[in-house]
């Protein structure tokens, strides 16, 4: 009876370490064979916002794909711009409930050289173009794998919705892991925005 239990409690610790593995090479940069590099520190935030003063901020991603309408997008096209990236599925109940906050946001800064981009991910493509209808005029990423997300490898926006803003030289400033209000957005967006370029 105790060999069981013991056979039974390495089983649980075996799977625990497994588990812990999959998350380190989900959200780490794939080289098994190097310590990863640490994330940079922020400057202030919880975690479910986190934000980085100019001199701190880290590198976005070089990121490309096709548009929930079938056109090809490159993220350098957004070169010079502030960009935010929210990642949402339709079957979230939270991302639906903040496209109000983000498009009201879009609406009010897209003339300061503000664009937004949307990543769908793991969703079905109909049901994706069925929400982004008549809520959101900016363009969104189908991306049903999620790999868009690993490219933040040094701040990963690893829940949706997030929503993760760049300034107009392609770094990462703040990254929200939880819903948006329009509220906490638009200052964060609009200070970026007065940044000079």
């Amino acid at each position: 009876m105790a060999e069981r239990g013991g056979v039974r409690r390495r089983a649980v610790l075996t799977s625990v370490g497994v588990a812990a593995w999959t998350g380190l090479v989900v959200y780490g940069t794939g080289k098994l064979d190097e310590e990863p590099a640490p994330p940079p520190e922020p400057a202030t935030g919880p975690y479910d916002l986190v934000s980085y003063p100019p001199d701190r901020r880290p590198p976005g991603p070089s990121l490309t794909g096709e548009l929930l309408d079938g056109a090809a997008f490159d993220l350098s096209a957004l070169a010079g711009q502030v960009a935010v990236v929210n990642f949402w599925a339709s079957w979230c109940a939270p991302c639906r409930a903040e496209t109000e906050d983000l498009e009201a946001v879009h609406a009010a800064t897209r003339h300061r050289r503000v664009a937004f981009l949307g990543v769908n991910v793991r969703d079905d493509v109909d049901q994706a173009v069925a929400l982004q209808r008549g809520r959101m005029t900016y363009p969104s990423l189908f991306d049903p794998a999620g790999r868009a997300a690993l490219r933040f490898d040094q701040v990963p926006p690893n829940t949706i919705p997030a929503t993760v803003l760049m300034d107009r030289r392609g770094r990462v400033a703040a990254l929200f892991r939880q819903r948006v209000r329009r509220a906490e957005l638009e200052p964060l967006v609009r200070g970026l925005a007065d940044e000079p370029g």
